[in-house]
């Protein structure tokens, strides 16, 4: 019991020399808890904000890789399309003449005459 006792005298002492260092300050005892209190909101919002920069940080280094993974990608895509387009206009030259005009695209046109009324052997209007 005489510990408790001492323990007690030793907590009133304290509060008691932290009361008087208060009061040397100017400030009371609820002035000093409220900016107590007002010190550890702006330090939580601190640490708030920090993680929050990091996150940001983080998201805005993976963005920055999606675009040059994109960028990338649409560059050999289109590497590609122009070496398709170039085999296809590489393959047409290779194959002969014949095999070139059969295609289904490739109508026959009557060739232009100096003499346009001229029809399979006859002349329209004479």
């Amino acid at each position: 019991m005489n510990e408790y006792l001492e323990k007690a005298k030793l907590v009133i002492a304290d509060q008691e020399s932290r009361s008087q260092a208060i009061d040397a300050c100017g400030l009371s005892r609820h002035e000093f808890d409220s900016l107590r209190r007002e010190i550890e909101q702006k330090e939580k919002r601190i640490r708030f904000l920090e993680t929050r920069a990091e996150q940001m940080s983080m998201m805005h280094e993976q963005e920055c890789r999606l675009m040059t993974t994109a960028w990338h990608k649409t560059a050999s895509d289109l590497i590609a399309f122009q070496r398709g387009t170039d085999s296809l206009t590489d393959s047409s030259r290779e194959r002969g003449f014949l095999s070139q005009h059969r295609d289904p695209h490739l109508h026959f046109r009557e060739p232009d005459y100096p003499h346009a009324n001229y029809h399979h052997g006859a002349f329209d209007g004479m």
